[in-house]
């Protein structure tokens, strides 16, 4: 940075050819200087700031990367949480209609069974095909759940979901 400085001095003089001369006209007091001026300096080269100017600006320009990157890192993992909710949800669709189709079917079997056109052992079968539907049916809600969580934390939505807030007026 430029600096103004002011800068005064005061003097006693005594000007002769031998000492004691000079200390009788010092004593006599005719002998006083002085002086005042103003020295303004600016400096030319500041190298050292403009190196720390410049390596500031890196490291902005590096942080606004590494933000950029973080935001498409996000985007796809929030995409790709999207797309398993989504076939997900389309698997608990398929079980649930598994489910439904397994058990129209025992329904017909037991009916078969009263009338004596069919056997327990078919009965059975389609009771065990009916709790592996359910099964199925259980897995893939569990893997929906699974994906809306992930999908949740990927958002960065997961406590406001569940109606989590934070009071910090302390």
């Amino acid at each position: 940075f430029p600096q103004l400085d002011l800068v005064g001095s005061y003097g006693l003089t005594g000007n002769a050819f031998e000492v004691s001369g000079a200390l009788d006209r010092l004593r006599q007091a005719g002998g006083d200087s002085y002086s005042v001026g103003v020295v303004f300096r600016v400096p030319i080269t500041n190298q050292a700031a403009r190196n720390r100017r410049r390596a500031a600006q890196v490291s902005v320009e590096e942080a606004l990367l590494d933000l950029k990157q973080l935001e498409q890192q996000i985007m796809v993992e929030i995409h790709d949480a999207v797309s398993t909710a989504r076939s997900s949800y389309e698997r608990v669709d398929a079980t649930r209609a598994s489910v439904d189709y397994a058990q129209q079917a025992l329904d017909a079997e037991q009916k078969k069974l009263a009338n004596g056109k069919s056997t327990s052992f078919q009965v059975l079968q389609l009771q065990r095909d009916l709790t592996a539907s359910e099964s199925r049916n259980i897995d893939a809600v569990t893997q929906y759940n699974a994906a809306l969580a992930r999908l949740a934390q990927s958002e960065g939505s997961t406590l406001e979901r569940h109606q989590v807030t934070f009071d910090f007026d302390e």
